[in-house]
């Protein structure tokens, strides 16, 4: 019956959620059911993934891209076709693909296809119910394992590859209570797949359950709550996890610090008022390197367990930190003031601020009755305009500097500029200003 009444309203919602939609594959948003249950989560930690040495960032502002060559940051919602406003809640990278997801839209999968970078947005064909509030992403070899909501998703290519859908048998096999999210997930030695949740122990009948902190799959057919709240009421928010290399599952929630010991069953709980190596302070995320190190960060003091004991590191810069990231001993730690932190050999040993370079670009429209086109490809830019006539085309770099300026006759359908050394070179975004007969329009370009 729990079941039975929990899939009936998830039903409804993918009905509302399919009428929502003008376009199937547009950027409308997603059913948020966040504003009727008051599921906001703003303790998400997976914000930092690394491709092709640049670091992507889940940032206060949107996408960012640190490109660790030049240094140079770049806001990219743009640059990879989301909503300017949308608000990025994870990030993660796989094979030079980059999987992510926001707030309002749902999930991302930015790829390389035939040449170029493209997006696909996750959800379903039939009903455009999108994967939302995704705030944990694993892999597994090749298949990529999503937390969607209270519930693990498994997308796939369909269509030639064109979109991508979430396995359906996989998104429905778990149910559990509103207000109930998978918030980390991660893989075990074994193959298991182990999550972290948050949520609220809300004893109702037929519908809610007994919701649980600490989940393992061990297969598509059997889920597993391994620890769960207890209480009417009780309400617990277990925000990250690491695993070991004994297979131990070291999880952060609101209490403190804990650590499942698979072969016992027993769950440890380290916090300060047991352990006086581990300071006061609300420990939101963990992350294992290269050395078999767990590392944990509070808003201001990182945390470091080496099998024996805890070292805590902390500065006066060091402050709202919220996600780290491992690479192979050194750590990297996101604050959510837009602030990279990097600590290695025991010290923090660079504070980088994540102030974008490209800002302030508008991006205007021809006008209703003409078509522009304009694209990148192989360094030649390309614009077409067979209604609309082109009599001149401006690339500028996002400050301002002007690349190229070209002037046609009236009535230049096709124009085509190799930008050189320009294109491909790590340049990000550009501006290319369009011109016709008493018309103007803007637009952002990524220089490939």
């Amino acid at each position: 019956m729990r079941n039975f009444v929990y899939a009936a309203f998830f039903s409804i919602v993918a009905c509302f959620s399919a009428q929502a939609q003008d376009s199937e594959w547009s950027h409308d948003p997603v059913y948020n059911y966040a504003d009727i249950f008051e599921m906001e989560f703003e303790e998400y930690s997976n914000r930092i993934a690394e491709r092709n040495g640049c670091f992507w960032i889940a940032g206060s502002d949107g996408l960012l891209r640190y490109d660790r060559g030049s240094g140079k940051v770049y806001l990219c919602n743009t640059e990879v076709g989301i909503p300017e406003d949308a608000t990025i809640i994870s990030v993660a990278s796989q094979n030079g693909a980059l999987w992510f997801s926001t707030y309002e839209y749902g999930a991302y999968l930015y790829k390389e296809s035939d040449g170029a970078m493209r997006l696909y947005r996750l959800g379903n064909s039939l009903t455009t119910l999108y994967l939302d509030f995704c705030y944990a992403t694993a892999f597994d070899g090749e298949e990529v394992y999503m937390g969607s909501n209270q519930r693990y998703a498994k997308p796939y290519p369909v269509y030639g590859g064109e979109y991508y859908q979430w396995d359906i048998k996989s998104f429905c096999m778990m149910s559990g209570p509103i207000g109930w999210y998978i918030t980390d997930m991660a893989f075990d030695s074994s193959g298991t797949l182990w999550m972290t949740c948050n949520g609220e122990h809300t004893n109702i009948p037929g519908v809610m359950g007994y919701p649980s902190y600490l989940m393992k799959l061990t297969s598509e057919e059997n889920m597993e709550f391994v620890l769960c709240m207890e209480k009417d009421g009780e309400k617990v928010s277990a925000t990250s996890l690491a695993v070991d290399d004994n297979d131990n599952i070291w999880y952060v929630r609101d209490n403190g610090i804990h650590c499942y010991n698979q072969s016992s069953a027993t769950d440890t709980w380290y916090w300060s008022g047991n352990r006086d190596d581990i300071p006061d302070s609300f420990y939101t995320a963990c992350e294992a390197d290269a050395s078999g190190n767990i590392w944990f960060t509070s808003a201001d003091v990182l945390l470091k367990y080496d099998g024996t004991g805890f070292t805590a590191y902390t500065s006066p810069r060091y402050d709202n930190a919220r996600s780290i990231y491992c690479e192979g001993d050194v750590v990297w730690v996101y604050s959510t003031d837009d602030v990279l932190y990097r600590f290695e050999n025991g010290e923090f040993s660079d504070v980088i601020a994540l102030e974008p370079d490209l800002s302030g670009v508008v991006q205007t429209a021809a006008g209703a009755d003409r078509q522009v086109g304009v694209t990148v490809s192989g360094g030649v830019l390309t614009v077409l305009s067979a209604d609309a006539g082109i009599t001149g085309v401006e690339v500028c770099s996002m400050d301002g500097r002007i690349i190229v300026s070209r002037a046609y006759a009236a009535g230049t359908a096709d124009a085509r500029i190799d930008l050189g050394g320009y294109a491909g070179n790590g340049g990000g975004l550009a501006v290319v200003r369009v011109s016709g007969d008493g018309w103007q329009c803007v637009k952002k370009v990524v220089l490939r």
